[in-house]
């Protein structure tokens, strides 16, 4: 019972640090400890990564044809595998795509490397970060701290 109050804390607390960080930098992926999380929202790197999996990027001092990495591309965040170094950067592909993406990628847009995966954790963590997901997620915290209490002094009346 603590466990789990203390998982929804963090959880909570993770997702206020992401909103006010993206709010207050304006870049679009915050970090924590170096480390950086994402959700998949297309079938380019397919079937090595999905659709709706949580990736989980850390930066690195260096990186290599095959790693794949998540990157700043215009607005938005990209995940895709190196496949070429050249002097004007890396060249970057997803495994599903046919061609390679446009504009070489410099070191300085790369968020990280994909050091690990989690299949479809995705849909979950997207409804926790809306508002009504975050009220969900302080009232099941709240629950789980007061239902011992209520059902002790439940015990005790009878």
């Amino acid at each position: 019972m603590i466990l789990l109050t203390v998982l929804l804390a963090m959880l909570l607390t993770f997702n206020l640090y992401t909103i006010i960080a993206k709010a207050a930098t304006g870049n679009p992926q915050s970090t924590v400890f170096g480390y950086s999380a994402a959700v998949v929202v297309s079938g380019s790197m397919e079937p090595t990564i999905s659709v709706n999996d949580m990736v989980v990027s850390r930066s690195q001092e260096q990186y290599a044809v095959g790693d794949i990495v998540t990157f700043v591309s215009g607005d938005s965040l990209v995940t895709h595998r190196i496949v070429e170094e050249t002097e004007g950067g890396f060249i970057t592909k997803g495994d599903a795509n046919n061609t390679e993406d446009m504009e070489p990628l410099s070191p300085d847009q790369i968020v990280g490397k994909v050091v690990w995966s989690i299949p479809a954790i995705g849909i979950v963590l997207e409804y926790l970060k809306t508002p009504l997901g975050m009220l969900c997620l302080i009232l099941i915290g709240f629950l789980l701290i007061a239902a011992p209490g209520w059902c002790e002094r439940r015990q005790a009346k009878k």
